[in-house]
């Protein structure tokens, strides 16, 4: 008696399971510059990612039917005794892949679910496909539906931001001394430029960076800083928190008769901003750092600067590499050789 009545329950479960899933065409998407096969990839992927979800009953689209308009795929949708239907257009746009969607009710013609998203690389699509099975089954948008730090556990593969990606960033801005015992004045605010190479990884971010300060009286401070960082965001705008250690050579070379004057030191760095961007291949960053320098006749010296700057294109989210690695390097190499025949000729 009780194995009927479990038989008799599981067969009710999938009645309803069944009775819950609209049956929904798939028509394939529209190319705009870009080629045919791409959508018809991208349709074929995302029919295989909502048949997966279990929250559609999905109906291949008759053979030869291809692109319809609005109209035509409403009316053959209820000729087919299809409930939902989900069209959509992919777009190329200088690197990226512009995808849009819409789930529509195809009695009515309401659009029950609009939205658009973005991928840089075919390779790519799965993510993309599933993402988007998972916005139509929850009725919700592509970001509302899946938290980007969670969405590789669930669909087994790294989400773009979360691949570890390395770039040359330059950045600029100001430096204001706070306290010192320099031996002359260098000024209020000190013109700083720097370049470094960067690794950023899902919730880390490593600066190898070199730069210059200029001031006041021939002031000059060449440094090298290593930094690390705490990123708290996935998302385009990521806040940042970290520091780290660096070595200075500062110098003066003031007008006849004052004497020129030298001196090197450690310092310490504390620093924060915001890494904008972190879907595209570059960046953008803004940050503000406070400084604690250590020299060995200057004495302290401390000071806080704001500053901004852009990243290259770098290495891409599968390894390739858009920047050639002698970019990189050779920056570095340029840096510090200038460095190094500055701080000789002094």
């Amino acid at each position: 008696m009780q194995s009927m009545r479990r038989l008799a329950l599981l067969f009710a479960t999938a009645v309803t399971m069944l009775a819950a899933q609209p049956r929904t065409l798939v028509f394939q998407f529209q190319p705009v510059m870009v080629d045919s096969s791409v959508t018809t990839v991208i349709s074929s992927l995302l029919r295989d990612r909502m048949t997966d979800s279990r929250a559609f009953a999905v109906v291949e689209p008759p053979a030869g039917i291809g692109i319809l308009p609005v109209e035509a795929a409403e009316s053959l949708a209820r000729a087919l005794g299809v409930e939902k239907l989900v069209m959509g257009k992919v777009t190329r746009v200088g690197m990226k892949y512009m995808v849009s969607y819409e789930l529509l009710n195809a009695s009515t013609g309401v659009i029950e679910l609009s939205d658009r998203t973005s991928v840089e690389s075919e390779n790519e699509f799965d993510v993309l496909t599933t993402r988007i099975a998972a916005s139509l089954k929850a009725g919700k948008p592509y970001q509302a539906s899946l938290e980007l730090g969670a969405v590789g556990e669930q669909e087994g593969v790294e989400p773009r931001t979360r691949q570890p990606y390395s770039s040359v960033l330059f950045t600029t801005g100001y430096t204001f001394p706070i306290s010192h015992r320099l031996p002359y004045d260098p000024g209020t605010m000190l013109f700083t430029l720097d370049a470094a190479v960067t690794y950023e990884a899902p919730t880390f971010l490593a600066e190898g960076q070199m730069g210059i300060m200029r001031g006041k009286q021939g002031f000059t401070d060449l440094h090298f800083d290593m930094l690390a960082h705490r990123l708290y965001s996935l998302k385009d705008v990521a806040p940042f928190l970290g520091g780290g250690i660096g070595v200075h050579r500062m110098s003066f070379s003031p007008d006849y008769p004052l004497a020129s004057r030298n001196d090197d030191g450690l310092s310490l760095t504390a620093s924060g901003g915001l890494l904008l961007f972190r879907t595209y291949y570059f960046r953008a960053i803004a940050d503000a750092r406070a400084t604690v320098l250590f020299t060995q006749d200057f004495g302290t010296m401390t000071s806080a600067g704001l500053g901004f700057g852009l990243t290259s294109p770098g290495l891409g989210p599968e390894g390739t590499v858009r920047t050639p690695a002698a970019c990189i390097y050779g920056t570095l190499g340029a840096f510090f050789i200038t460095g190094l025949i500055v701080a000789l000729t002094q």
